[in-house]
């Protein structure tokens, strides 16, 4: 690719917060992931692009390194740097992220386990839809930034009741828990800043923190060895899934809990309880609640 071309698709890459190389980083990430670069696409040398953007042959170097490292980009002696994969013979159908592939298929009767979600509404659903549809005209044509009063006094009273005095002003109803993950990351992150989080983890919370251009560090189920990454790394924000962890189904114990609501205190860290699944226990069985003190 000639490099003109490429600056061409970069477009305003050098907009926003960050080193210069985490944002170059980032843009050239999303062009991959869109498949505007796609699999085996050579790649300009890193003297020709920093000339083409005016910018230091280091900028360009550590942007490559950091989607080397990714395994997003290849570079061989001879070769140049490419795009990783091979090449495909013809585009792609539908997208290969394996979380919503199935949502953009024909159903071949294949039970999907990688979304924690029924293939369709259940009937309580339904009724539950039909029962307050009636009240919805009240609220008029749906402008309410922050979520209808009514909904954020019921989710602080339902803290309240575990132990978390809430009020409803601390309340910010969204559309799903992706939309939270986004704005929390948009709040807290800058491009090139340090994130923790646990792996395995929630793809979608992957996806929210690379469209960022943070830096992920894994940390075991639980986030174990927390204090002494949080010393190292200093992160902008650390993500956990303490209840029915997604994918592992790990619950942590009130104990662990506490140990790391205390680090993150101590250490000025915002710390993300991703709580979209600590509903989902068995019929029959003791739902665990968030700690008072976390």
């Amino acid at each position: 690719m000639e490099p003109i071309d490429l600056v061409g698709r970069l477009g305003r890459w050098a907009t926003g917060r960050g080193p210069l190389y985490a944002l170059l980083a980032g843009r050239l990430r999303q062009l991959i992931d869109d498949g505007d670069l796609g699999p085996g696409v050579l790649l300009p040398p890193d003297r020709t692009l920093a000339a083409a953007l005016s910018v230091g042959r280091s900028t360009v170097v550590a942007a490559y390194n950091q989607l080397i490292t990714e395994g997003r980009i290849v570079r061989r002696q001879g070769s140049g740097t490419r795009v990783a994969g091979t090449p495909a013979a013809t585009p792609p159908e539908t997208t290969g992220a394996p979380v919503f592939l199935h949502l953009l298929e024909p159903q071949d009767g294949t039970i999907m386990l990688a979304c924690a979600a029924p293939a369709v509404p259940p009937p309580e659903l339904a009724d539950a839809y039909a029962a307050v549809l009636p009240r919805l005209a009240s609220y008029g044509i749906g402008y309410h930034p922050a979520g209808v009063l009514e909904l954020r006094q019921a989710l602080a009273d339902r803290y309240t009741r575990q132990g978390r005095p809430t009020h409803p002003d601390q309340i910010l109803v969204t559309n799903g828990g992706q939309q939270a993950l986004s704005l929390l990351a948009r709040s807290f992150v800058a491009p090139g800043d340090p994130v923790l989080l646990e792996a395995p983890t929630y793809p979608g919370a992957l996806e929210v923190f690379r469209d960022q251009a943070a830096t992920l560090h894994p940390l075991p189920v639980g986030l174990d060895g927390f204090e002494a990454a949080v010393r190292r790394r200093r992160p902008a924000l650390a993500y956990v899934v303490p209840v029915f962890q997604n994918p592992t189904g790990g619950v942590l114990g009130s104990l662990q809990r506490q140990r790391l609501a205390a680090v993150a205190q101590r250490y000025g860290v915002p710390l993300v309880e991703d709580e979209i699944l600590a509903d989902l226990a068995f019929p029959g069985t003791d739902q665990p609640r968030p700690d008072p003190t976390a």
